[in-house]
């Protein structure tokens, strides 16, 4: 009798001991929700909803100026239409050509790092002024016409041309952000066989391991539009000079006789990357050409003829517009309609003797087919004034075949204007065009002032994320919104990401609360390092109740498969007690292990009234 009154008292201090730790715990549980609950509740008055009141304001003001402003653009672009149209010279196939040309210019004004090669911008650009989308699902382009009062398309217009940086960017630089994609296109017919190239060379360019090598020096000349007859003799000698200079040749090129430069090593290194960026340039022009092509034959075959016209002189306009050429490259480009490409692949052409002294024209308006003077007085004034300084060019400068690479084509290959080639750069705020696109030009300010705001709107946004990520943080810390994650009244909300151990035999077995149970071999010392490793018996799944026994049963499912069996489970059946402690581990069913815990959040009610004859609580 003694001994039993012995172990009776020893539960009753147990439990009481158990019974007033899992009280205090759940105290201060219910202590943390209710602070919590607090400080979510001032939260979302004080700051979350009249943040996202203020939110909704932006967004709404935000989206009013947008609509408002691409109303005011598609007004202007009506008026620049209008004025423009009436003085835009040539036919079908030569506005087709200007656009080309146009688009060749942009993509030698963009940095070939940041653009896609198969995508004119401006064309795009040009398209959404006039309601026409070009789009790309696997490798076909289409397109489709749209109404632009449809509130959606003009967002989605307006999202398009602030993505772009382009003429709707205060910076003066060439668009850059590509807005539908389009295949790159390549003509076999429009090839441009090298003139004779060595064998040996080209191999040796092959092998190259520099940034020349990425040029494909031996291939043959790229060009598929006007531009090849233009670029043409600039683009081959640039080749032959790399080749010639080749500052990063292999051990088998130092071996053999290499042209003789007398140009410093860093001299030469500066002109060797200048060339390699021209030609680059060149290349992402041609590619920006191919791609206007392919568009503009997508949009003739959809289109009736007269309805091309049409769409033909606003795409001209808008391709103009968008791609930031100067008025004397659109006299340029005129003063080229009379060559066919198809006819002058082996013709070398000087465009600036061909434009230069410039002389008025008269041309067919494609649709009034009335005569229309070009160009006009005041710009052929600008391009006798840049004739007068490019009149030392001559043909044979330009023309005349060169076998052998000297010192002076070397350091002549840096100046602009080399052969030719002048690097294109975008229109200013004098240029002859920039009045016709007065009233675009007006409209940068708006888009800015949109931008700005939208950069208010990401700032509300961070702060309503601020809002909801504090409101995440107090409701992870007392088990979620509705305070069920750490079991009835909390009791686990102590116990949370505890782990506990019990050894069997050559095995330990580990179970952490929210977290794993594994099973690993017993290491002695090394124990403590292997402490959440081993063969996986599961996720922790739940907690549970069992009255007629007065426990609680705690599940970790999912765990490592077994050979021919399911997957791994643990079960820990929980009694009264002071401490938390791992009593056994046993494995009574294939891979269905049973452990024992002693612990304080057992000691419940339901324990007292089962075991009160012990207790002495009866």
């Amino acid at each position: 009798m003694a001994k039993e009154n012995l172990a009776n008292q020893r539960i009753k201090e147990e439990f009481q001991l158990g019974y007033d730790k899992r009280n205090r715990e759940i105290s201060e549980y219910k202590d943390l929700v209710q602070k919590n609950r607090r400080l979510i509740q001032g939260i979302r008055s004080s700051e979350l909803i009249p943040l996202q009141k203020e939110l909704e304001t932006i967004e709404e003001s935000i989206q009013k100026e947008k609509l408002q402003f691409m109303s005011q653009h598609f007004q202007n672009i009506n008026h620049v239409y209008q004025k423009f149209a009436d003085i835009l010279p040539g036919d079908i196939k030569n506005l087709k050509m200007l656009i080309e040309a146009a688009c060749h210019l942009q993509g030698e004004m963009s940095d070939p790092t940041s653009v896609r090669r198969d995508n004119c911008i401006a064309l795009q650009l040009a398209g959404l002024d006039a309601g026409i989308l070009w789009q790309e699902n696997q490798g076909q382009v289409s397109v489709r016409k749209v109404t632009k009062d449809d509130t959606n398309v003009a967002l989605d217009i307006f999202n398009i041309f602030a993505n772009s940086t382009s003429v709707y960017s205060t910076k003066s630089q060439a668009p850059a952000t590509p807005v539908y994609s389009t295949n790159h296109y390549d003509d076999d017919d429009d090839q441009i066989e090298e003139e004779e190239e060595d064998d040996d060379e080209d191999d040796d360019s092959s092998e190259k391991g520099d940034a020349t090598s990425s040029l494909n020096l031996s291939q043959d000349n790229p060009f598929t539009s006007t531009f090849k007859t233009l670029r043409r003799p600039f683009y081959l000698q640039a080749k032959r000079i790399l080749q010639a200079i080749n500052v990063h040749p292999t051990q088998e090129q130092e071996k053999t006789e290499r042209t003789e430069i007398n140009i410093d090593s860093e001299e030469l290194q500066k002109i060797h990357d200048k060339l390699i960026q021209k030609i680059r340039k060149i290349e992402l022009g041609n590619s920006f050409s191919k791609s206007a092509r392919k568009l503009l034959q997508t949009l003739e075959e959809l289109d009736d003829v007269e309805s091309f016209k049409h769409d033909l002189i606003k795409l001209t306009i808008g391709t103009i517009y968008h791609s930031l050429i100067r008025g004397v490259d659109v006299v340029g480009i005129v003063s080229m309609y009379d060559f066919d490409p198809a006819e002058s692949i082996e013709t070398c052409v000087v465009q600036t003797l061909v434009m230069c002294p410039p002389k008025t024209k008269q041309y067919i308006h494609l649709i009034s087919r009335s005569y229309v003077t070009f160009p006009p007085q005041s710009l052929l004034d600008v391009v006798t004034t840049q004739c007068q300084t490019q009149n030392s060019i001559s043909y044979d400068q330009v023309c005349e075949a060169r076998d052998v690479i000297n010192t002076n084509d070397v350091i002549e290959s840096s100046i602009d204007g080399y052969l030719d080639y002048f690097v294109p750069i975008p229109r200013d705020s004098n240029d002859y065009l920039t009045s016709l696109f007065s009233g675009m030009e007006s409209l940068k300010s708006d888009i800015d002032n949109i931008k700005q705001k939208q950069v208010q709107l990401q700032l509300q946004k961070e702060k309503i994320d601020d809002c909801h990520n504090r409101i995440h943080v107090l409701d992870n810390e007392m088990g979620g919104e509705n305070s069920v994650m750490y079991g009835p009244d909390g009791v686990l909300f102590a116990l949370r990401n505890q782990c506990y151990e019990v050894k069997n035999g050559k095995y330990i077995y580990e179970v952490c609360i929210f977290g794993n149970a594994y099973q690993r071999e017993d290491m002695g010392d090394d124990n403590r390092a292997l402490k959440g490793t081993g063969t996986s018996l599961g996720r922790w799944s739940n907690i549970s109740s069992d009255d007629e026994n007065a426990r609680k049963i705690m599940k970790w499912t999912d765990g490592t498969g077994c050979w021919n069996g399911p997957s791994r489970s643990a079960t820990v059946y929980v009694s009264c007690g002071s401490e938390t402690v791992l009593l056994s581990a046993d494995e009574p069913s294939t891979c269905e292990y049973v452990l024992t815990m002693q612990s304080h959040i057992a000691c419940d009610e339901n324990y007292k009234l089962k075991y009160c004859s012990k207790l002495s609580t009866c």
